[in-house]
């Protein structure tokens, strides 16, 4: 007859959640500074056939505005729509969107 066995690890649930315990108590602060440059010329904001939609989003966090957190954060997004074969209703769509961040 097989038997079979289990492998077995030493792990201490109980260390390990009072150290997830410990790490949640600390107060945790975080001070940014951000904009958004928003450009938009669609003709219908959900289902657009014609025009240009951009945002472009920057977060600063730390550095001289204090607090634990620490990054520099871009967001870019676009959208280009056009009309295509003309009263046809086939419309193609270009959508990018990126995001970087370095802590």
């Amino acid at each position: 007859m097989n038997s079979l066995t289990m492998p077995s690890y030493d792990i201490s649930l109980a260390s390990h959640l009072a150290h997830l315990s410990a790490c949640a108590k600390r107060p945790a602060r975080q001070s940014s500074l951000s904009h958004a440059f928003t450009y938009d010329t669609r003709d219908d904001r959900l289902a657009a056939t014609r025009g240009v939609y951009g945002k472009v989003y920057q977060e600063l966090a730390g550095l001289a505005l204090g607090g634990d957190a620490h990054f520099y954060k871009l967001e870019a997004e676009g959208q280009v729509s056009r009309k295509l074969w003309g009263r046809s209703g086939v419309v193609s769509v270009l959508v990018f969107s990126m995001t970087l961040q370095f802590d």
